[in-house]
C-alpha cells in the first residue's frame, strides 16, 4: 500500500505531464523560430524598425495572431515576414492556431524576424515594408560668429598745441564697439605753420599700449590732413607737400597700427598731438579713428618681396582722350580692355555703369558736371563697380584697394598696364582724403579731383602713366603720393 507522500508526488506529476509536454513543444518552435532569424551562414540579422500593421484600433502589436480581448479586437494582416520592436511579447493567456494555450511571457528580441506562414481568416494583403533609422547625431547648434564691422568714431576738439611742450595736448574718444581690433586706420586734420615740427601718438588707455604715427620729420611745409594705415605704400615721414598741407593723403605710420589688432575695440583712445619747437604753435582740428571689429585673428605671415627687374615699359598700348569732363574711369577702361584686344564703345560702357551716391556701388552724378568736387555731388565711380562691367565683357578684371607698389610693378613687368585711381590729372596733384558716408550705410573714402590713368611702366626713380593717350613719367613719390589718397585704389588682370 503506497505511502499518501507517493500518492500526493503521484498526483502531481499526472497534473504536471501535459503542462511539461506543452512548455517542450513551445521551446522548440522558440528554437526554430531564432534558427531561422540568421543571415546567410548564420549572421545575425542588423535591427529594423517596425511597421505597425493596419487595424481596426492604433495600439502596440503584442501578439502574432488574431487574438480577443474583453475591450479590443485586432485582426492582422497575412503576411510572409513580420519585423518585431524590442518592446514586443506575449504576455497574458492567448490561443494559437494550434489550439494550444500557453500560460507566461514570451519577450521576442529586436533582431528577429518570424518567417513563415500565419494562418488566419484575414485575407491575403501585401506584406509590411521593411523600413530603416537612421542614427541622428544630436549635438548643439554653435552660432557662427557674426561678420567684422567697420566702426568710425570722430571727435572734433579744436585744441590749441602749445609750442615747445614735450607734454602736447591730449584728446580722447571713447569707444563702445565691441569685440576686438581687427585693423585700425586714424584720420588726423592738424593745422600748424610747421608740420615736421609735431609728434603724435595714439594710446589706448585700457591695456596701455601706444603708437608713434610720426615724429618730428622736418617738414617745413604747413598743416596734416592725412590718414595712416598700415596698408599703404608711402611713410609718412618721407612726405613733405606743399599744398594742399605738408601731409595730404594716405600714408604708413611711423610704428604699426597693428599693434592694437586684437586688443578690445571698447575704451578710450587718446591721441597726444605735441609741438617741440618754439614756433607759433598750432590747433588740433579734428580726428578720427576707423575700426575694423571682429573676433580675434591670427596676422598673416607677409609674403616675400618679389623678384622684380629695375625697370620696364609697355609700348604696344593706346588711348584717347575721354568725351565727357567726368568719364575719366570709362575712357580708362575702354582703353584697358583694348589693350587686351575687348573693344568697347565709350558711350555704350558709360550707360551700363550703376548710378549710385555712393561711388563703390555706381556711377554719382552726371558727365557733364564740374570736375573737383566730392558726393554726394557729381563725383564719378570707383573701381568695383568699373571691374565688375568688365568682367562682363569677358576680361579678368579685379578691383584691388590697396594694391601694394610691389604689386603694381609685378603686373607691369609681366606686360599688363594696371588701371589706377589717383588725384589730378597728369600734373598729379595731392588733395586730403575724406570719410564719406552714403545712404547705403557703406563707408568709403573719397578726394576731390579724383582721376583715373593706366601705369605703364617704372625705374628706380619713376613712374609712367597713359592719360588720355598720353605718356607721363612722374617721380616716385609724386606718384604714390598722389595714388595713396584713394587707398592704392586699382584693377589689375587677373586671368
Amino acid at each position: 500500500m503506497k505511502s499518501n507522500a507517493v500518492r500526493v508526488l503521484t498526483g502531481i506529476s499526472i497534473v504536471l505531464l501535459p503542462l511539461v509536454l506543452l512548455t517542450t513543444a513551445f521551446f522548440i518552435s522558440v528554437l526554430t523560430v531564432r534558427a531561422n532569424s540568421a543571415g546567410p551562414g548564420g549572421a545575425a540579422i542588423s535591427p529594423v524598425s517596425t511597421v505597425s500593421p493596419q487595424a481596426s484600433i492604433a495600439a502596440p502589436l503584442t501578439s502574432l495572431a488574431d487574438f480577443n480581448r474583453p475591450q479590443f479586437t485586432y485582426r492582422l494582416p497575412l503576411v510572409a515576414s513580420l519585423n518585431i520592436s524590442s518592446t514586443a511579447g506575449l504576455t497574458g493567456t492567448q490561443t494559437l492556431t494550434s489550439g494550444l494555450a500557453i500560460t507566461g511571457s514570451l519577450a521576442i528580441s529586436a533582431s528577429q524576424i518570424l518567417p513563415g506562414e500565419l494562418l488566419t481568416a484575414a485575407p491575403p494583403e501585401p506584406p509590411l515594408k521593411r523600413t530603416s533609422i537612421p542614427l541622428v547625431n544630436f549635438w548643439l547648434a554653435r552660432t557662427p560668429p557674426a561678420p567684422p564691422e567697420t566702426k568710425l568714431v570722430c571727435v572734433a576738439p579744436n585744441l590749441p598745441i602749445p609750442s615747445g611742450s614735450p607734454a602736447g595736448v591730449d584728446s580722447g574718444v571713447l569707444s563702445d564697439a565691441g569685440r576686438f581690433v581687427q585693423d585700425m586706420d586714424i584720420q588726423l586734420r592738424v593745422t600748424h605753420p610747421r608740420a615736421g615740427s609735431l609728434t603724435a601718438r595714439l594710446t589706448h588707455q585700457e591695456s596701455g599700449r601706444s603708437v608713434t604715427l610720426f615724429e618730428q620729420t622736418g617738414c617745413s611745409y604747413p598743416d596734416i590732413g592725412a590718414i595712416l594705415d598700415d596698408e599703404a605704400s608711402l611713410p609718412a615721414r618721407d612726405v613733405c607737400f606743399s599744398t594742399p598741407a605738408a601731409l595730404a593723403g594716405i600714408f604708413l605710420p611711423q610704428q604699426p597700427l597693428g599693434a592694437f589688432d586684437n586688443e578690445p575695440a571698447a575704451g578710450t583712445w587718446t591721441l597726444n598731438v605735441s609741438d617741440q619747437s618754439w614756433s607759433s604753435g598750432g590747433v588740433l582740428s579734428q580726428w578720427c579713428l576707423r575700426m575694423k571689429v571682429g573676433e580675434k585673428i591670427s596676422p598673416p605671415e607677409p609674403p616675400p618681396p618679389p623678384i622684380l627687374p629695375t625697370e620696364a615699359l609697355i609700348t604696344n598700348i593706346s588711348g584717347r582722350v575721354q568725351k565727357y569732363n567726368l568719364d575719366c574711369e570709362v575712357r580708362a577702361a575702354v582703353d584697358w580692355a583694348g589693350f587686351f584686344n575687348v573693344p568697347i564703345d565709350e558711350d555704350t560702357f558709360l550707360n551700363q555703369l550703376p548710378r549710385s551716391d555712393n561711388p563703390d556701388r555706381g556711377f554719382v552724378g552726371s558727365v557733364y558736371a564740374a570736375w573737383g568736387q566730392v558726393p554726394p555731388f557729381p563725383y564719378g565711380v570707383h573701381a568695383e563697380p568699373v571691374a565688375a562691367l568688365l568682367r562682363q565683357y569677358g576680361l579678368p578684371a579685379q578691383a584691388r584697394r590697396p594694391l601694394s607698389y610691389d604689386q603694381l610693378r609685378t603686373e607691369i613687368s609681366v606686360g599688363r598696364p594696371v588701371f589706377v585711381w589717383v588725384i589730378g590729372n597728369h600734373s598729379l596733384r595731392f588733395q586730403i582724403p575724406q570719410y564719406y558716408l552714403p545712404f547705403d550705410q557703406e563707408l568709403t573714402i573719397v578726394a576731390p579731383y579724383e582721376h583715373t590713368v593706366l601705369a605703364i611702366g617704372y625705374t628706380p626713380t619713376t613712374v609712367t602713366t597713359l592719360d588720355g593717350g598720353v605718356p607721363y613719367t612722374q617721380a616716385i613719390w609724386q606718384f604714390l603720393g598722389s595714388w595713396s589718397a584713394l587707398g592704392n585704389m586699382a584693377i589689375v588682370y587677373q586671368p
